[in-house]
């Protein structure tokens, strides 16, 4: 028997249950929830090992969401034009040190959630890019005949500029 955590038994936990319905709470009133204040309504401040990635995936699997990592400054007094000019003072990415919450994805905090796909893209664009360039290597390295095996095409970073589609001529 494991001793580690797993995503089930942690939906049927007495404590995940009700740090996720608190967590559910003050995303239908306010939209967020930081990690601290969820755990002080519950009284579990004092468990210091919470399965924050569990936490979101249960919401986001039962009630059909995404939620993004917000860092400490955005649960603090802060004026909404400061969110728009700089969001990245207030998204932390992954669950990681710098996440102290999370928020809900939404029409009003659009301009968060923006910056979020573009940091995504360029994740993505980046990997594509190492990969191709492993492949390369690899060609170049005379392994052709196992890269081929595992058919793995080069992927294409998408275009930063697309131009439009030519027109037919009449």
């Amino acid at each position: 028997m494991s001793k580690w955590l797993r995503l089930e038994s942690a939906r049927n936990n007495k404590v995940y249950i009700e740090i996720v319905t608190e967590a559910l709470i003050r995303l239908t009133e306010r939209g967020s929830f930081s990690k601290d204040g969820v755990l002080e309504a519950t009284g579990y401040d004092v468990i210091g090992d919470i399965r924050w990635d569990y936490v979101v995936r249960i919401i986001e699997e039962d009630h059909d969401t995404k939620l993004m990592a917000m860092a400490e400054s955005y649960f603090k007094r802060h004026a909404t034009d400061s969110e728009i000019t700089s969001p990245e003072k207030y998204i932390a990415h992954g669950h990681g040190k710098r996440t102290a919450g999370y928020a809900i994805i939404r029409r009003e905090n659009g301009h968060l959630v923006t910056h979020v796909l573009k940091i995504k893209e360029d994740r993505a664009i980046g990997c594509v890019k190492a990969a191709n360039r492993t492949l390369e290597v690899g060609r170049t390295a005379g392994v052709e005949q196992l890269i081929n095996r595992r058919a793995l095409p080069l992927a294409e970073p998408p275009e930063a500029e697309t131009e439009p589609p030519p027109q037919p001529e009449n």
